[in-house]
């Protein structure tokens, strides 16, 4: 981290987004990703 600046990184992984259940938890993820100023990577 520099100087506490650098935005954290979180990584989710998920074997099938066409399924609905994975779908809905992507999408959870960058709703809390984005409210938490995180980078997330799928």
């Amino acid at each position: 981290m520099k100087n506490g600046t650098e935005r954290l990184k979180v990584g989710l992984l998920i074997s099938h987004l066409e399924d609905d259940f994975d779908s809905s938890v992507c999408e959870g993820a960058m709703l809390a990703a984005e409210h938490s100023d995180v980078n997330l990577s799928v």
